[in-house]
């Protein structure tokens, strides 16, 4: 970063996507059901949308494979020493603009396919994640026509077209947000962090009971059955393959 510049304080971009959210809730309570739906979901990601949807069964959501994740852990240093983290410093105007367009890209890809719902996001994104020089992108007229114009450009791509390679998402399942929060109401934050590890720990034993049980070979001796599990991808132990024997084979 260079030295004598200020950088940009957010406020103005900050009291437009306060306007545009009002303005959404209010246009729903007219609305028709599509509206409304937009309005919750946007209610429910304030903040924006950085991962794919879930739908969640039992409080647990299983990746297909297809689950998508926008990264937006970086790190901004300035002689050594951290200015931002988690947000992403842009040197120049054509950068930012790129750094929008991939994020706006990102959202059609995971299903965003209503321009001002989508526009709305970008604000989000802009306003908790980019950072830049005064000047470089004020709230002016003229740069919230760029914003919507990148979505419209988005829009116009079909999601088979956009390459997420990248952003796939490592994890195998995801807990529900609202379910956890039932279930650490009133909990001290370590009583709270035991409780989410319990349950992820449930979850993953549970996908590698489901996953033993798919290669499971009765005729194959205990250690065999550990190797051949490895070649598909589950690595356990002799004593957890007896374990599950001792719980679910037959005979």
């Amino acid at each position: 970063m260079k030295k004598g510049l200020k950088i940009h304080k957010m406020d103005d971009w900050q009291r437009y996507k306060s306007a545009r959210y009002e303005r959404i809730i209010q246009s729903a309570q007219s609305g028709g059901l599509e509206e409304r739906r937009i309005a919750f979901r946007i209610i429910e990601n304030k903040a924006g949308i950085y991962e794919t949807q879930k739908i969640y069964e039992n409080g647990v959501a299983y990746n297909d494979g297809g689950w998508l994740l926008y990264n937006t852990s970086r790190k901004c240093k300035r002689a050594d020493k951290v200015v931002y983290e988690d947000k992403v410093f842009c040197t120049s105007k054509s950068q930012l603009i790129e750094d929008l367009y991939s994020y706006v890209l990102f959202l059609r890809k995971v299903g965003i396919d209503v321009v001002y719902e989508m526009n709305y996001y970008a604000v989000a994104f802009l306003v908790k994640y980019l950072r830049f020089y005064d000047g470089m992108f004020d709230c002016t007229a003229e740069n919230q026509r760029k914003i919507g114009e990148l979505c419209r450009s988005a829009l116009n791509k079909e999601p088979e077209e956009i390459d997420c390679d990248s952003r796939k998402d490592p994890r195998r399942f995801s807990l529900d947000p609202e379910t956890i929060a039932s279930m650490t109401k009133g909990k001290s934050r370590s009583e709270a962090a035991g409780i989410i590890t319990g349950l992820q720990k449930s979850v993953q034993k549970q996908m590698t009971d489901e996953m033993i049980e798919k290669w499971y070979q009765p005729s194959l001796s205990v250690r065999k059955n550990v190797e051949a599990l490895k070649k598909h991808g589950i690595e356990i132990s002799v004593g957890r393959m007896y374990q599950w024997i001792k719980e679910h084979a037959k005979g």
